[in-house]
């Protein structure tokens, strides 16, 4: 018996006696539970921010817009190892400059306490080759680092059934980057401050 036979039933038994029957639990056939996938797409620029927001009221879907933070290699340092002691960092100082290394930073504190940049550099290709050529000449092993920063990036949230993703990323395809790296997680869709949800 399929849903719309039992109303008809109902309603027939309703006007004969008057009374409203309740279905029986068995008639309503229950669905399979879906699986939800969190998902995380950064957008391709913050100035798509309304269309995105339009096209998702108009499309039906809950998302979240959330500022996360994602890090990247801003710049490469040349650096010097770690020495025992800041005293030992400061003679180090001293005799690259007796040979001629001017732009110089010793680091005082943080991660790269006690250790001297001989250059900060762009493109890793080029702090490699002043890295050959600056470890031959003072007789130390040098090393290329990677300078971190970070930046606010605007990150749209949504949970979607499996077979809708291919959907979404059709529908959001001008505005979203679905190759990004972010972390689904890191923002629960709770509104807020710095959380849109439609």
């Amino acid at each position: 018996m399929t849903l719309a036979e039992a109303e008809k039933a109902e309603d027939k038994t309703q006007a004969q006696t008057g009374a409203l029957t309740p279905l029986t639990h068995g008639i309503i056939e229950e669905g399979q539970i879906k699986p939800y996938t969190s998902l995380c797409y950064k957008l391709k620029s913050d100035d798509d921010f309304e269309n995105v927001q339009r096209l998702a009221q108009m499309e039906f879907y809950k998302l979240s817009l959330v500022n996360q933070p994602i890090s990247f290699v801003e710049s490469y340092l040349l650096l010097t190892p770690p020495m025992t002691s800041m005293r030992e960092s400061f003679k180090l100082e001293q005799r690259l400059k007796l040979q001629g290394y001017s732009d110089l930073w010793l680091f005082r504190s943080g991660g790269f306490r006690g250790r001297i940049s001989l250059g900060l550099f762009g493109i890793k290709e080029n702090a490699t080759q002043a890295q050959k050529a600056i470890s031959k000449k003072i007789e130390l092993a040098l090393e290329v680092t990677p300078r971190m920063e970070t930046k606010q990036n605007l990150v749209v949230h949504i949970q979607l059934i499996n077979s809708e993703i291919n959907k979404f990323e059709e529908k959001f395809a001008k505005y979203i980057d679905k190759n990004s790296i972010c972390t689904p997680e890191a923002v629960a869709n709770v509104g807020g401050y710095n959380a849109i949800q439609y």
